[in-house]
């Protein structure tokens, strides 16, 4: 078998019957380059392995499953744990309940460009349009012609909204879906993957998306030469009426992101994050242990101004009372009696205050801003980025 050039990594839970049209829909891709298929399985309970090893037999097309106890809805970790299982060095997410047209692969692979990911969209089918979707209508690409017009229509505004922000060379946009993402390996690696502190519905893609971003991948839409066909299914538990109301909304929104996350593709300690410390080890002897510890070691393998730009700064307020890079997350440490003034406390991601002054009594704080207090010092290295 040749070398696969892409990697599709499909993610699923417990829609056994979708996953089987989405597999055949793969199968019957027109000129597909070689490709290898991962089935990322959120911890199904029912016939979801028997259905990939079906596939597996009936097709001899190369296929891995990979799964893990169901805590929740965790797509992030999915996506993840299914990308560690490729060999690619092109890689292509998608949902398992979103059947791909025939020449679906063909478009991505014609499409790739260095630095750049290709987004695209799905066409959202209703429960009876679903119903049609039998196996011998994926496998004879029929189901193209069954169209919505109001989909097709809704694709191609978000198309050219997506062209006019890649034309302004917008920081933030198009946003990215991960149910419909094409991207390189090293690109993925880069930023290191999906972020798996987002568990139930949300963010993850928006997430992501940022911080390819901030990493100088450009997004690039795919909504005008192709898509796939979202089968309709039940809603997720999870889901809210309005994203605002997301369980992942507050995480999503903090101050100092991290290009690179730490609960990512790597699990990231703070020790391994490149971590600028402006402070002297005196004034860290005043600390809570769980503080002064860390911080001593930091300090002893850190430099004050490095001309690279951190990921972290850790400001202890004290002789030095200003930040002095241009860091992803600033951390500002306020010891016990300190009083920084308002204009340096809105300029922090992180406030740990180590003495008992109640959180009211700090100035007014940056959006996403997150405030450690004393009793959870130790918690502040779980919560930067």
């Amino acid at each position: 078998m040749n070398k696969p050039e892409l990697a599709v990594v499909v993610t699923t839970f417990e829609r056994p019957r979708h996953l089987r049209r989405v597999l055949l829909s793969l199968a019957a891709q027109r000129e597909p380059p070689p490709f290898e298929i991962v089935v990322a399985d959120d911890g199904s309970q029912d016939e979801t392995p028997q259905v990939v090893e079906r596939f597996r037999q009936e097709t001899g097309l190369a296929v891995k499953f990979v799964t893990h106890p169901h805590e929740g809805f965790c797509p992030a970790r999915a996506r993840n744990e299914g990308f560690a299982a490729t060999a690619a060095p092109y890689v292509l997410f998608l949902d398992g309940d979103c059947v791909v047209p025939p020449d679906h692969l063909a478009v991505h692979m014609r499409a790739r460009h260095p630095g750049r990911a290709m987004t695209t969209d799905c066409l959202r089918l209703d429960q009876q349009m679903t119903q049609a979707f039998t196996e011998e209508a994926v496998q004879s690409g029929v189901f193209t012609r069954w169209v919505p017009r109001r989909e097709i229509s809704r694709l191609r505004r978000a198309h050219l909204k997506a062209v006019f922000y890649h034309f302004l060379r917008h920081p933030t946009k198009p946003r990215v879906l991960s149910g419909n993402l094409a991207l390189w390996r090293e690109d993925f690696e880069r930023i290191n993957g999906f972020d798996e502190n987002h568990r139930g519905w949300g963010c993850e893609d928006d997430d992501l998306g940022l911080r390819l971003h901030r990493a100088g991948v450009r997004v690039v839409s795919l909504r005008n030469r192709t898509w796939t066909f979202h089968l309709w299914h039940p809603r997720v538990a999870t889901a809210p009426d309005k994203i605002r109301h997301g369980v992942n909304i507050e995480y999503f929104h903090r101050a100092g992101r991290l290009t690179r996350c730490r609960n990512g593709l790597v699990k990231r300690d703070v020790l391994d994050l490149d971590v600028v410390v402006t402070g002297q080890p005196g004034e860290c002897e005043r600390l809570p242990g769980a503080l002064k510890d860390v911080l001593l070691r930091l300090i002893g393998r850190a430099q004050v101004c490095s001309d690279k730009r951190p990921e972290v700064e850790i400001l202890v307020y004290g002789s030095h009372k200003k930040f002095h890079t241009t860091a992803e997350c600033r951390v500002l440490i306020v010891p016990p009696a300190a009083n920084p003034p308002a204009s340096l406390v809105q300029r922090a991601d992180v406030i740990c205050l180590t003495d008992h002054l109640p959180a009211p009594a700090m100035p007014s704080l940056k959006r996403g801003a997150r405030i450690v207090n004393p009793q959870d010092a130790a918690t502040l290295w779980q919560i930067i980025g």
